[in-house]
């Protein structure tokens, strides 16, 4: 199993990093975790290629 994550730096984007994280720390086998920055600042998450997702 693998996850693909896009989030953005903002306070709700980083406690998905720190969730993870503490989940790894304790054994929580969650597969394959690849983060992908989505820069809200310049409206990344309005473009076509991200609105597909």
């Amino acid at each position: 199993m693998s996850f693909e994550v896009y989030t953005g730096a903002t306070p709700k984007g980083w406690k998905i990093s720190v969730m993870i994280e503490a989940l790894f720390e304790v054994g929580v086998e969650l597969g394959e975790v690849n983060m992908h920055p989505v820069s809200l600042s310049d409206g990344e998450q309005f473009t076509d290629s991200f609105m597909v997702l």
